[in-house]
């Protein structure tokens, strides 16, 4: 299991022109800035070559309640923390970007609604049962996410973005360690959750 730990080194090389703008300094992911550009061009080409593209969406459940628990060194390294976990998850063809401050976003090129569903299924399942430790004790972590695949009335990137924090504000609402997205996803998280009760 991954301890908490202070110290951490971006990829990011000093004095490189232009990885500002690329890079989340604190976490070495993707900036907010480099996400809108990405998904802009990623949504045009799914667009001309109707392809598959998938955009999740999650936020740390808690996190400033945990910064005024444990500190803000602690939440800092959390969110460090969550990336490395989050990154560990196999992902074909995958943007990882911090979007807001506890918030980070998940861009998938040619992944279905299906194939949406287990990824955000695995990231919420995976960070829950992560062992989170400071000062030798656990902390208790979730994330909830908001989850869309590409659809035929979004016009621009800018309205995929919307429907998604749309659906994660509905999973925020409905409380921690939650999934929201379209009514299509949500069919699809019922059949599976049948299928495992079968």
């Amino acid at each position: 299991h991954y301890i908490l730990k202070f110290c951490y080194e971006t990829d990011v090389a000093a004095g490189q022109g232009g990885a500002e703008a690329t890079r989340d300094t604190q976490t070495g992911v993707y900036s907010r800035q480099y996400l809108l550009t990405r998904i802009d061009e990623d949504f045009i080409q799914a667009r001309k070559q109707n392809e598959d593209l998938a955009l999740l969406i999650f936020t740390i459940d808690g996190l400033a309640k945990i910064g005024e628990t444990h500190g803000k060194n602690t939440s800092d390294a959390l969110l460090r923390e969550i990336v490395k976990v989050v990154s560990s998850i196999p992902q074909r063809e995958a943007v990882l970007a911090r979007y807001e401050k506890d918030t980070f976003a998940l861009l998938l090129r040619n992944l279905s609604e299906g194939g949406t569903v287990v990824l955000a299924q695995r990231i919420r399942r995976t960070v829950k049962t992560h062992r989170f430790i400071h000062d030798g004790k656990r902390i208790p972590v979730t994330v909830s996410l908001g989850i869309g695949t590409l659809t035929k009335n979004m016009k621009n990137a800018m309205d995929f973005i919307h429907a998604v924090m749309s659906y994660l504000e509905k999973a925020r609402r409905a409380g921690r360690n939650t999934i929201n997205g379209s009514q299509s996803i949500r069919d699809i998280f019922r059949q599976i959750s049948n299928k495992h009760a079968a």
